[in-house]
């Protein structure tokens, strides 16, 4: 999931299932389908887009550190060679752990979004 990211999210996990749905259409036919999910990987693009919060996305990835395109490109590697021939359907998660954990960063506040908050009478 991704907090206040619904259309990105939901494209996220359609590319999931239809890397898995490929994988079921092309299996009979020896082709294998498989998807690379990166998380955050260092570019100038997302390291102007962090801004004052690029210390925090740090913090929030295991590893402490971005990826690099290189590492992605690796993964990619890895899945196109002969020795994943009994790999298909997968999607492998490029995010040095990212996606491992709960993100320590929530909205306290999620109805605020609504122009509510938590404390307003009438909420249970």
């Amino acid at each position: 999931g991704s907090f206040e990211g619904i259309a990105y999210a939901a494209s996220k996990a359609g590319l999931d299932q239809f890397t898995k749905s490929l994988a079921l259409e092309l299996g009979n036919a020896n082709i294998r389908v498989n998807g690379v999910a990166p998380g955050r990987i260092e570019t100038p693009f997302r390291r102007q887009r962090a801004g004052q919060y690029f210390d925090f996305m740090l913090e929030q990835t295991p590893v402490g550190r971005l990826g690099t395109a290189d590492e992605v490109a690796n993964a990619v590697a890895f899945l196109s060679s002969r020795i994943c021939s009994f790999i298909t359907g997968e999607t492998v998660t490029v995010s040095g752990g990212l996606s491992t954990v709960f993100l320590k960063h929530v909205n306290p506040d999620p109805l605020s979004r609504l122009g509510r908050h938590e404390n307003d009478s009438g909420l249970s």
